[in-house]
C-alpha cells in the first residue's frame, strides 16, 4: 500500500510528501491532483481568487477545505491501488492563507479543524523562491492573494507550521534551473518512496 504523497503550495512554504513554495515557483505543473476548479465548488473558488466574488475569512476557509474534503475518496482509492500523488494547494496552505488575513475570530487551532480526516501527507516539500523573483514569472498578478506583504504573511505562518514537524517539511531552491530542481526533489523523495509501501495510510 502507498501512502506517499505531495502537496504543492504556491505559497512561500510547505510540507507533505508534497511541495510548498512562494507563488509562481513553478510547481503546479508538477501536480497529479490539485484542487478541483470543474466542479461547482472550484468554479466559486476561482471566481473569488479572481476578485469577482467576495467572502468573510471563516466562510471562504471552509469553502477551500470543502473542496479538499470532496476530493478524499478518489485520493484514497488511488493511494490504494498503489499510487503516489502530488497535490498542489493543499490542507497547511488554506490554513496559511487564512491566518494571513488577520482576522481576530481565526486561531490556528480553528483553521486546523475543518481539514481533520483528510489524508496527512508523507512529506510535504517547501520550493523556497524570493518575491523579486516570484513576481517576474508568468501569471503573477492575476489572482486576490498575489501581493508582497500578504505573502510574506503567509510565509511566516508556514514558518510556524514547519516549525511543528521539521522531519516532515523539506527545502527545495526554486530558483535554480528546472533540471536541477528535479535532481534535488528527487534526492529527498527517493529514500521516502523506499519505506512508504510499508505504511498504512495516516490522516490529520
Amino acid at each position: 500500500m502507498s501512502s506517499f504523497w505531495w502537496s504543492i503550495y504556491p505559497d512561500f512554504i510547505d510540507r507533505n510528501p508534497g511541495f510548498i513554495g512562494i507563488i509562481r515557483n513553478g510547481i503546479t505543473g508538477a501536480c497529479r491532483f490539485t484542487s478541483d476548479r470543474s466542479s461547482d465548488l472550484g468554479k466559486f473558488i476561482d471566481r473569488y481568487l479572481k476578485k469577482e466574488v467576495e467572502m468573510e475569512p471563516k466562510e471562504a476557509h471552509l469553502v477551500f477545505a470543502a473542496n479538499r474534503q470532496a476530493l478524499m475518496p478518489l485520493m484514497v482509492k488511488e493511494l490504494l491501488k498503489g499510487t503516489h500523488l502530488v497535490v498542489d494547494r493543499y490542507a497547511y496552505s488554506g490554513i496559511a492563507y487564512t491566518l494571513a488575513k488577520g482576522a481576530d475570530n481565526v486561531t490556528m487551532e480553528w483553521a486546523k479543524l475543518a481539514d481533520m480526516g483528510e489524508l496527512k501527507p508523507d512529506c510535504v516539500i517547501y520550493f523556497n523562491l524570493s518575491f523579486e523573483e516570484a513576481q517576474k514569472r508568468s501569471g503573477f498578478g492575476d489572482e486576490r492573494f498575489d501581493s508582497g506583504s500578504f505573502q510574506g504573511k503567509v510565509n511566516d505562518i508556514m514558518e510556524k507550521l514547519a516549525a511543528e514537524d521539521r522531519d516532515l517539511w523539506k527545502v527545495v531552491d526554486a530558483s535554480l534551473p528546472i533540471e536541477v530542481i528535479s535532481e534535488n526533489v528527487w534526492k529527498l523523495v527517493s529514500p521516502i518512496l523506499d519505506n512508504v509501501s510499508r505504511r498504512g495510510l495516516a490522516f490529520l
